[in-house]
């Protein structure tokens, strides 16, 4: 049995010989629970993906919606990560749809689990991020329905040829100054040697030429590398008053932590790879959308 005490004195217990592991929330519903199927459904995304471009990748930034939906622009961002290259780790960073938190989650009592199987998570990068801020807690709640981090794992499990270990971290607050300090206490671990991917997707609920319209831009404030023009481009997309748009990018907190760990740094690149919205899918309809980017980040 190991005690773990964090920062600001909060107690995880966690039993090493009994982990408990982070079972699927939304396998079923947003991609398939068969494992058969799973991997025949991701074949045929990763067929019609866009192909690898982007050399170097030491990030990507990805959607999360049903598999039916964003699961080939999904496909086009793992696409461009290296099939055969044996990972340190796989830092899989969301923002929370379900719980409000003073800073960001991290799972730590045990490993992910798929229909295709089970992903370890790195437990003692976890500790440590835990222990070493008072700003990253383990909330066990935010992890068990929150579907932005399961949805990349298949893709992962399908590309990867070696095996990898995850970092699954959720942020929960809207505080820029506590994001920026999550992005700091990340920064030791944004080598080449690891893989982060970001998981948003973009505008929620315009019609479908607002939502192209609105995501290209946010798409730019984003390849810009500025953290500062992303936040104003968030702005100003809310201060058009949209019809129904709800959010500009519903992982805003995520995408601005990898902004702060590569701004106005010459060395990272941002590349778009694909753009398609809800409207683009055979269920979909042109009248309220949510739109998806595939983008990477590499190293020159």
């Amino acid at each position: 049995m190991h005690l773990q005490i964090s920062q600001n004195f909060s107690i995880n217990l966690v039993l090493m010989d009994k982990l408990i592991n982070r079972r699927p929330a939304v396998a079923g519903r947003f991609y398939a629970g068969n494992k058969a199927e799973l991997i025949t459904d991701l074949k045929n995304m990763f067929k019609t993906a866009k192909p690898k471009t982007s050399e170097n990748t030491i990030a990507i930034i990805s959607p999360h919606a049903g598999y039916v939906f964003s699961g080939e622009v999904a496909a086009s961002s793992f696409m461009q990560i290296d099939k055969d290259k044996k990972y340190k780790n796989i830092f899989v960073i969301g923002t929370s749809h379900q719980t409000y938190l003073k800073g960001a989650t991290v799972y730590n009592i045990g490993n992910y689990l798929t229909p295709i199987g089970e992903v370890k998570v790195n437990l003692e990068i976890a500790n440590e991020l835990i222990q070493e801020n008072d700003f990253i807690e383990f909330n066990q709640s935010a992890h068990e329905q929150e579907h932005s981090l399961e949805v990349q794992l298949p893709f992962l499990q399908y590309k990867l040829e070696n095996d990898f270990k995850i970092v699954p971290i959720i942020i929960g607050t809207d505080s820029t100054e506590i994001i920026k300090n999550i992005a700091q206490s990340l920064k030791p671990y944004f080598t080449e040697d690891n893989l982060f991917v970001i998981s948003t997707d973009f505008s929620h609920y315009p019609s479908y030429n607002d939502a192209i319209t609105t995501d290209n831009k946010t798409a730019e404030a984003i390849t810009s590398n500025s953290a500062n023009k992303f936040l104003e481009q968030i702005k100003k997309n809310k201060d058009k008053n949209i019809p129904k748009l709800a959010t500009s990018i519903c992982g805003w907190s995520a995408t601005l932590a990898l902004l702060y760990l590569t701004a106005n740094n010459p060395k990272y690149k941002y590349t778009i790879i694909d753009y398609k919205n809800s409207g683009d899918a055979i269920y979909g309809d042109k009248d309220g959308v949510v739109g998806y980017y595939a983008i990477t980040v590499s190293k020159k």
